[in-house]
Parts: structure tokens; sequence; C-alpha cells
């Protein structure tokens, strides 16, 4: 949650787009358009972006093979205490319990700019209890977010996939089981789907 958000009920995020490879810095953009234009040309690096707060971004995103939608989330009264340790650090008046709950509800249902649609769409869910950001980042790693087989399914999951949208366009439930369970995807049959692709 932006626990620095003002009372006022707002879009959590600003108009811009940014995107990181790292700690060293990153780049913003207007629109998502040229975002996926620049991070098209350079597919091959790691790119993390933090501001997803509409719909049509989440779907322009989603269409790209590799893309991770991450969801890092904490229980209230851990988020509260972190807000307001940080508010004293910074010198600054910490919202009460029932303020900081309201705007929690504002930033997940706002009708206008609630992100609790988009956050049930994400791949990984994690919950974060520990107050050590380094004790974070190692728990990010163990998941190996960046294996490509997370991004990219095998050819088990493949076919299988395939199989599950064929049996959903059927008329019966039985021949759906059916069609599911008996979609067994050989090698010569995954060499032959790749023969198909490359237009061989």
């Amino acid at each position: 949650m932006t626990e620095e958000s003002t009372s006022e009920a707002q879009p959590p995020y600003p108009g811009h787009l940014a995107v990181s490879e790292d700690e060293r810095g990153g780049y913003s953009f207007g629109t998502i358009d040229s975002l996926l234009d620049f991070v098209t040309k350079r597919w091959q690096e790691r790119w993390v972006m933090t501001e997803i707060w509409d719909e049509s971004i989440l779907e322009s995103l989603s269409r790209r093979p590799f893309f991770l939608l991450v969801s890092i989330n904490a229980p209230l009264g851990l988020r509260w205490k972190r807000s307001k340790d940080r508010c004293e650090r910074n010198h600054q008046i910490a919202p009460a319990l029932e303020e900081f709950v309201r705007r929690d509800d504002d930033y997940l249902y706002h009708q206008a700019f609630g992100l609790a649609s988009l956050i049930d769409r994400a791949e990984v869910r994690l919950i974060n209890t520990t107050s050590c950001l380094q004790r974070l980042h190692e728990t990010l790693d163990t998941l190996d977010l960046t294996n490509d087989e997370r991004l990219r399914p095998n050819w088990d999951q493949y076919f299988m996939q395939l199989a599950s949208l064929a049996a959903q366009r059927s008329n019966s439930q039985v021949i759906a089981v059916r069609r599911v369970s008996s979609r067994i995807a050989t090698k010569e049959a995954a060499q032959d789907a790749m023969a198909v692709k490359e237009g061989v």
C-alpha cells in the first residue's frame, strides 16, 4: 500500500509508467506503448515495473509472453506499524489506525481506482511479514522468478492448456473431462508442433 498517500481519495499512482533494470536507476514513460516498445527491443534483459493501476495497462502487459505479475502484501497491523515508523523517521505525523484502514480500503476497493481486481490476477503472491528489506530480497531470490520455466510453459503444460481450452468448447462435461485427461503429449508430438510453427 502507498502508506504516504494523502487523506483525500485519489489514484495511488502518477500518470507515468516506470521500469527499472537494477538498483542503479530506471526509465519513465508517458504511455504503455512507449514502455513496451522500449522493453521489447531489450527483451533479453530483466525489467521490474511497480506501477500498474488499471486493467488496460495490465491487459497490454499480459499479452507479452515473458510478463509475470507478482503481488507482495503484508498484514494490516504490520503495515500500519511500518507507516508509523516511516513517519517518525521523516518527522511526520503518523495516521491513526482508523485513518490508515480507510486509506487501505480506498487503495483496494475505491470504485474509480481500487487495485483489488488487479492484485487478484497475480500469478505469484508473497506475504511479507519481515521488517528487514534484505530478508524480503532473499525470499524473492528463492522464488527464482526469472526462471524461463516459470515464464514459459513446458511441452506438457502447453498441450494440457490446449486440451483444457478445447474442453471448454465441448457441449458435454463428460467429453470435456475425457478430452483433458487423454491428451498426453509425446516428444514426437512436440517436435511436430514445433515443425508446424516454424513452417517446416
